[in-house]
């Protein structure tokens, strides 16, 4: 049995009508690991078994279509069938849902979404504010919402084996990587961190007045990575966790005496300006020219 997290989205494909063949041509085109035909066919007999007495005679003699949502909603409704919310949503909002399929189409744009939402750790709120501006989609709230439901609800997943079975099915590795990284967060990972790695803080304006706050912790995220590399059993002193370190505190340090200063305004520039030459030192290594230690070291 395949479990994936977009199980809500494939059912509403099949209570709209849309065809096996359709259905798994769409998450092929969207890259994500295709649910087998046999499983579809039993996720629509188990529809069709949740339906009404009355209107079950009729998807039977008809099949299923848009009509099921646009003439029989009100006798769901009265119904209380268990699968209102998956044509409900998509019928309310509709534009914001046309965003969210929009990310789920792109894979450069769904594994940012996805990894914010498996963290456990963002409200839509937080995912919204994270992507938008990060593509010509603008990423609303509602957005982030509906695709929570359709294309990314942990409730559907249930627990670690069927994201794994789901993560191990894609083909790309950098989606493997990122998804990993964002379920460990959940337990053992920084939010922060897996945000930098996405390049999500970068879509986010930030106002001047939090400039020296963003340029802090461009540092603060890069101890975190070094950090990483120490827990895996990397020797500190073949990281550059106490550069880093030290650019954190220099920073603290200024701030503070920016605050204690007269003008704080004139002084606030001069702090960013320094800032940035420390940012852009060219004596700063990079963390790719830090030789991992050897087995057993």
């Amino acid at each position: 049995m395949h479990t994936v997290p977009y199980a809500k989205f494939v059912r509403l494909q099949l209570l709209l009508g849309e065809s096996f063949a359709d259905i798994s041509e769409v998450s092929r085109a969207a890259g994500v690991p295709v649910i087998p035909l046999g499983q579809l066919g039993a996720v629509k007999s188990e529809l069709i078994d949740s339906l009404p007495a009355a209107l079950q005679k009729k998807v039977l003699a008809e099949g299923m279509s848009s009509k099921l949502a646009t003439e029989h909603y009100e006798a769901l409704h009265k119904a209380e069938w268990p699968e209102l919310s998956t044509l409900g949503m998509f019928m309310a909002h509709q534009d914001d849902f046309q965003i969210a399929l929009d990310y789920f189409a792109s894979p450069e744009l769904r594994v940012r979404a996805d990894a914010l939402v498996l963290s456990g750790c963002c409200p839509p709120e937080t995912i919204a504010d994270a992507l938008r501006g990060w593509s010509k989609y603008r990423f609303t709230t509602m957005a982030a919402k509906l695709f929570s439901f359709y294309f990314c609800n942990l409730e559907v997943m249930v627990n670690f084996s069927n994201w794994r079975q789901y993560i191990d099915a894609f083909k790309d590795p950098d989606q493997k990587w990122f998804l990993g990284r964002a379920y460990d967060v959940q337990t053992k990972g920084d939010l922060v961190v897996l945000m930098d790695d996405l390049s999500v803080r970068a879509a986010i304006t930030v106002p001047s007045e939090d400039t020296v706050r963003d340029l802090m912790m461009t540092a603060f995220v890069q101890m975190k990575k070094e950090e990483r590399k120490v827990s895996d059993g990397v020797p500190a002193k073949s990281t550059a966790i106490f550069e880093w370190a030290s650019v954190y505190c220099s920073m603290f340090d200024r701030v503070q005496k920016t605050l204690e200063t007269v003008d704080k305004e004139g002084a606030l520039d001069a702090i960013k300006t320094r800032l940035v030459s420390v940012k852009s030192n060219s004596n700063m290594r990079r963390l790719s020219e830090y030789p991992l230690a050897a087995v057993g070291e």
